[in-house]
């Protein structure tokens, strides 16, 4: 099964992208997490691991896709 995690913060960008995600990913074939990473400090170098360099960004299997141009990640550290 494939993984996918979506790194997010609050913003409304952020969770209209979410609430699109989860009504297109079928969790039949996919494990889904949602992040948000204001709320889940500790993930953010996970995200940067991972290759993460804006949120939103959604990494399915090590790929890394990244939607629309929200904040940095190095923003989203401070």
């Amino acid at each position: 099964m494939a993984r996918a995690v979506f790194f997010h913060v609050s913003s409304p960008d952020c969770v209209n992208a979410e609430q699109s995600l989860l009504g297109l990913l079928d969790n039949s074939k996919c494990d889904v997490e949602m992040v948000n990473i204001c709320q889940n400090r500790d993930r953010i170098i996970e995200a940067m691991q991972l290759g993460v360099k804006r949120v939103p960004a959604l990494v399915i299997d090590k790929n890394v896709l990244h939607i629309n141009s929200g904040p940095t990640i190095e923003t989203a550290k401070i």
